[in-house]
């Protein structure tokens, strides 16, 4: 369950993260029937470029934590803040807080409220570390119960250059528990899957040992 639906909770971000060399393409993965989930909303491919924001000494990274601003491809923009929970990361299923909003035309976003999280977790100045750019196609499936997921496949472009294809499920409405059937359900029906060890951002890092020394 979202915490979003209980009072007082933080807000989390349930999903499971995958990679692989090949995917099905989009007529495929919208077949798919998972955990009695099936197409609710097809949606279409879309371009968005992230650019990550930590310290110096990439303190926030040593809090579990990590910070973006996403540019859409109209200039809309997004300011997001995950943080890592106790217990949050188990194989394929990762449970983070997330804390986002979207910025209005000339809001700035270190006076939002995610940058200002953020900046409570480390000292020293917040800088951007590193841009990712993400091909994105996402579709949403539902059952009957009003459980519902988000289908997403990825194209992602390191700043080396290099390219990796990713495959991720994030819950919308249910819990954990039903998202590991969804897991199990997607393992049969997608061959090739791999659990993603590293987020979108360790994943960069770890592919510029220049830059990090990591």
């Amino acid at each position: 369950m979202s915490g979003h639906d209980q009072p007082g909770a933080a807000p989390t971000e349930t999903e499971l993260r995958f990679v692989a060399e090949t995917l099905p393409a989009d007529d495929a993965l919208v077949t798919l029937n998972l955990a009695g989930m099936g197409l609710a909303e097809r949606g279409s491919m879309r371009l968005h470029s992230d650019v990550y924001f930590d310290t110096d000494r990439l303190a926030l990274r040593a809090h579990g934590a990590n910070m973006r601003i996403r540019t859409g491809a109209l200039g809309e923009r997004w300011v997001t803040l995950k943080v890592k929970t106790p217990g949050g990361h188990q194989g394929a299923l990762f449970v983070r807080e997330e804390y986002e909003v979207r910025l209005e035309p000339g809001e700035q976003a270190e006076d939002s409220e995610p940058w200002q999280r953020a900046a409570g977790f480390v000292r020293g100045a917040i800088r951007p570390v590193l841009q990712i750019t993400t091909l994105r196609s996402e579709h949403i499936l539902r059952d009957d119960h009003g459980n519902e997921i988000v289908l997403a496949e990825d194209t992602v472009t390191y700043p080396d250059g290099s390219v990796e294809r990713r495959l991720e499920v994030e819950m919308r409405s249910g819990t954990p528990q039903l998202l590991r059937l969804v897991e199990k359900d997607l393992r049969r029906q997608v061959k090739g899957l791999r659990a993603a060890r590293r987020g979108k951002r360790s994943q960069a890092i770890r592919r510029l040992p220049q830059l990090f020394g990591r």
